[in-house]
């Protein structure tokens, strides 16, 4: 029977597994929408091939930050050497560098391509010409 006192609403797992599952979902929505528009619009994406490049740094950063155990990060993985301990945080500062710099990479592109260009009337797909 699921838990729905409120103690079990504040527990460590249930927030974890809510956290979870909101980025799973936001990554699968983003995923989804990056290939609607690619094949709604593929001229726009396609003269510009450098677009995918912050998505594709962002999944390989997640995937890269969420194969490592907590106990490893923190230092409480007693099944092997301190060297597991350092490589998982190497692996941790990694995976975190490849989020935020694919993040920032994305405000950049947005912001130079969409928002600073005057030149065209038409500046992103959805929009109007008219």
């Amino acid at each position: 029977m699921p838990c729905i006192s409120i103690d079990c609403i504040r527990s460590r797992a249930f927030l974890n597994l809510m956290s979870a599952s909101i980025a799973g979902l936001m990554f699968f929505v983003g995923w989804w929408l990056l290939i609607d528009v690619n094949c709604s619009y593929p001229d726009v994406i396609r003269s510009k091939p450098f677009y995918y490049l912050p998505g594709m740094g962002n999944t390989v950063g997640f995937f890269i930050f969420n194969i490592i155990p907590d106990s490893i990060i923190t230092g409480d993985y007693t099944y092997s050497k301190r060297c597991t301990v350092c490589f998982g945080r190497f692996l941790a500062f990694i995976g975190l560098f490849l989020i935020f710099g694919s993040l920032i990479s994305a405000f950049y592109i947005c912001i130079n391509d969409f928002l600073l260009n005057y030149a065209t009337k038409l500046q992103w797909p959805g929009t109007d010409s008219a």
